[in-house]
């Protein structure tokens, strides 16, 4: 007998494991956007195509630790390049974790006979501290994890 984790099951995975307690104000400024795409039917019901954001994303943070969690998803297939700054915080780590579940394509999924095709992978990042650039892969949800105090 196989198995293997989708996945949908290791986006859950890493967003239940690297999280805080609290939710963080975030803003954001000149988010990438997209055209939906329609089905033959939502054209024959004459419904448009709309803008909506590419990338979507929400901070949170661990009480006690000071530990800040980014979660970054970017739906198109362009690496976007955003300038991060953290608020509020006296002191930030200069290194933390990425954490990236990516894809080639929308389309892509695990198998039997790829079964770790896309999974989860920790990286150690430099150069954090207050402000800095991180780079998102295109199709991919990002985990960084800041220590913050």
């Amino acid at each position: 007998i196989s198995s293997y984790g989708s996945p949908s099951y290791y986006a859950q995975k890493i967003f239940n494991t690297y999280k805080g307690d609290r939710v963080i104000p975030i803003v954001a400024e000149n988010i990438p956007t997209q055209i939906t795409k329609l089905t033959g039917r939502d054209s024959a019901a004459g419904i448009q195509p709309k803008i909506i954001p590419a990338m979507f994303y929400v901070a949170t943070r661990n009480a006690q630790t000071g530990t800040v969690y980014l979660k970054v998803v970017n739906t198109s297939g362009v690496e976007q390049k955003v300038s991060v700054e953290v608020k509020g915080a006296v002191k930030v780590a200069q290194d933390g974790l990425s954490i990236i579940l990516k894809a080639d394509k929308p389309t892509d999924t695990n198998s039997i006979t790829e079964p770790g095709k896309i999974v989860p992978v920790i990286t150690k990042v430099k150069g954090i501290g207050h402000s800095f650039t991180q780079l998102f892969p295109g199709y991919s949800i990002t985990i960084l994890q800041i220590e913050a105090k």
